[in-house]
């Protein structure tokens, strides 16, 4: 999965939203494997007025039906501009 953050939020909130989300896929039953901040980057077209955004790059295991609630999350949530869930193949993982 990648998601990207709005940029205006300070660091002590940045940090907590990747816990949270962290969290998130722990109480559906999944694992998060591994999290890489790539930090604020400038986005390729505006976002809700917004030309920068932090990108968060996140490896985790969660069977399909957690899907649709962490999906859900996402979208509710006002820190968010974008997020992607991207299925790797097991000869990828």
């Amino acid at each position: 999965m990648v998601y990207i953050l709005k940029p205006d939020i300070d660091e002590e909130r940045y940090a907590q939203e990747i816990s949270r989300f962290e969290e998130l896929i722990k109480q559906e039953g999944g694992e998060v494997r591994e999290v890489e901040e790539w930090g604020k980057q400038t986005l390729a077209y505006e976002i809700q007025h917004y030309d920068q955004g932090y990108y968060v790059l996140m490896d985790f295991a969660l069977d399909p039906q957690g899907l649709p609630r962490l999906e859900e999350r996402f979208k509710l949530d006002d820190v968010v501009l974008r997020h992607q869930i991207v299925r790797l193949d097991k000869d990828e993982e």
